[in-house]
């Protein structure tokens, strides 16, 4: 086996295993999306029954500019400073997800992958097929549970719409800032606000969402009804909550109605075998791409501008092979 097939496989291992711990302790809530966070699930409920870092001189006052020409390792190295000062602000400490030595590994890489993360999304034509990959995905993730995407297509390009344009900026930075979401990118807002903290709460479902959807009584059909009604009602609880009512999240409830009963029973075991390991592939995946993108073995710390090109190209080979796994996959039509 090749050391990049060596390491590919690790990475992955390591990020299955994160997924997969029991009995960990729970990360701080702020404002979390998830649909089976505790409090939507209560309310629903009652309407249903690295290395020692050192500081480096001007680093806390570093610009972009500054950022991109100077060697990223000695700014690594300076971030401790600024972390221990608590000025690299983030939701929650997520660096034994990540992969990360401790905490301040973790903020000192997330401080330079947003600068990364930024040259990403002022790139159109890169931003556009992130767009687009993802509307494929979750599609054919969609697909392979026998599902009619058109439902999901309608409240994705809704919600693209919603973001691309500039003058709803205001409203979602709003919308963000009371969430606690530090910043409005790729990693805070898709990955951080959004898929961890989604699997986060899939790790520790409700318990009745368990016994609903491993009750091997109940008809698969049975499960996804009694389980979208449940959905519906969360999702209501936490719409009633919203002081934004046709901002960002509202969006991402359309989308989180039509797909997270899909996602449920193919992660917590009410699915087919093979759409369990579909959505167990998915999960992995981008679990993996996480890990990636905080590994200096797979990235290079160097400049914000070749982090931001590792960090694509992970990013890029990620969603190619989930592309071909899930078309590859998908069941035939059902007949009409």
């Amino acid at each position: 086996m090749s050391d990049d097939l060596r390491k590919s496989a690790i990475t992955d291992e390591i990020a299955r295993s994160v997924w997969s711990q029991k009995g960990s302790k729970a990360l701080p809530r702020t404002g979390t999306l998830s649909v089976f966070s505790e409090d939507s699930f209560a309310t629903a409920n009652d309407e249903m029954i690295g290395e020692n870092l050192r500081d480096v001189e001007g680093s806390n006052s570093m610009t972009f500019d500054e950022l991109e020409s100077r060697d990223m390792k000695v700014i690594l190295r300076g971030r401790l400073k600024a972390f221990e000062r608590g000025q690299i602000k983030y939701r929650k400490p997520r660096h034994a997800t990540c992969g990360c030595a401790d905490e301040a590994d973790f903020a000192a890489k997330l401080y330079c992958l947003r600068k990364a993360f930024k040259i990403i999304q002022d790139d159109d034509q890169k931003m556009h097929c992130l767009i687009q990959s993802g509307r494929t995905l979750i599609a054919d993730l969609l697909r392979n549970d026998s599902k009619d995407p058109g439902a999901f297509y309608l409240a994705y390009d809704r919600m693209m719409q919603f973001l691309l344009n500039e003058e709803n900026r205001p409203k979602m930075e709003m919308e963000m800032k009371l969430r606690k979401v530090e910043e409005i990118n790729l990693w805070d807002v898709l990955f951080d606000f959004v898929v961890m903290d989604a699997f986060d709460d899939l790790k520790k479902p409700p318990s009745a969402i368990v016994a609903l959807v491993t009750n091997s009584w109940f008809s698969k059909s049975m499960k996804e009804s009694t389980l979208n009604n449940l959905i519906w009602s969360m999702i209501k609880a936490k719409r009633s909550r919203l002081q934004i009512l046709d901002g960002f999240i509202s969006h991402f409830y359309d989308i989180s109605q039509i797909v997270t009963s899909s996602l449920t029973m193919g992660l917590l075991g009410g699915g087919t075998a093979e759409f369990e390991e579909i959505c167990i592939y998915f999960k992995d995946n981008l679990f993996a791409f996480i890990a990636d993108i905080y590994n200096t073995n797979k990235v290079r710390y160097t400049d914000a501008r070749v982090l931001s090109e590792d960090v694509q190209k992970l990013l890029t080979e990620r969603i190619e092979v989930m592309k071909v796994k899930l078309s590859n996959e998908l069941v035939p039509p059902i007949p009409v």
